[in-house]
């Protein structure tokens, strides 16, 4: 069982590293900075962050750069065969032949003389992997692995509510650009309907055929029709009520 007062510092770091974050990239970067200091073991740390598509990576100096670099490049290694199980692995003996033995040379050649491997799923499209690698003569042992363990809980956890966060504010900038252009283009449709006395539909018509021809976005054409007849910009959207990431 671990410390609960090193839980509790654990819980208040990474919440820390999370508030700081400017971008996932910051925030994996920053997580696996503040996974090694909150280990306890002299090493390095790397940490491979899925959500969809998009994987963000991140190493706490050069050697576990060019460990993960092995692991990345040939497809093969711990990261993923703990993803595939959901089971983390502590690796004490770094000479081939192994399972994985490109990794295993490269991680003992660089002076580490194991590993502790630690999946930690978020939801089906979000997950990540921390890698701990632990400078010679110590070797992983229980008390690093279990703390390992509880850090890739907590680094995951952080991780899902920043993505989620992330898309809503995505979802949030979408929407309001379309709700400010879908009023910009309803009063060039106004202005067009009063000077050629046509329909919405025709009106419409001939904003999508200028915007067209000039290769000018229709927001860009509405705006220009509204501010030649008005002599200033569209009246901005009605005020827009913003996602939360609970909603």
């Amino acid at each position: 069982m671990s410390d609960p007062t090193w839980r509790a510092g654990t819980i208040t770091a990474m919440q820390s590293v999370l508030l700081q974050a400017q971008d996932p990239q910051d925030f994996v970067d920053r997580a696996a900075r503040c996974t090694l200091r909150r280990v306890g073991t002299r090493g390095a740390v790397s940490l491979v962050a899925r959500h969809r598509s998009r994987h963000v990576v991140a190493a706490t100096d050069e050697r576990a750069v060019r460990c993960l670099a092995v692991e990345l490049d040939q497809g093969v290694g711990p990261a993923s065969d703990c993803l595939a199980d959901g089971n983390p692995r502590i690796v004490r003996d770094t000479r081939p032949p192994g399972r994985w033995p490109g990794w295993l040379r490269t991680i003992g050649l660089e002076g580490f003389a194991g590993a502790v491997i630690v999946p930690s799923v978020v939801d089906a499209s979000t997950d990540l992997v921390l890698t701990v690698y632990v400078d010679r003569p110590c070797v992983p042992d229980t008390a690093s692995a279990h703390r390992s363990e509880q850090l890739a809980i907590e680094v995951a956890r952080s991780w899902g509510f920043l993505m989620r966060t992330v898309e809503t504010e995505t979802l949030n900038a979408d929407l309001r650009s379309a709700l400010d252009s879908r009023t910009t283009i309803d009063q060039a449709i106004g202005v067009i309907m009063a000077r050629h006395c046509c329909s919405a539909d025709a009106a419409f018509s001939m904003l999508r055929e200028t915007s067209r021809r000039r290769s000018v976005k229709l927001r860009h054409v509405a705006s220009a029709v509204v501010e030649a007849v008005s002599g200033s910009p569209a009246r901005p959207a009605p005020a827009f009520r913003e996602r939360t990431t609970g909603d």
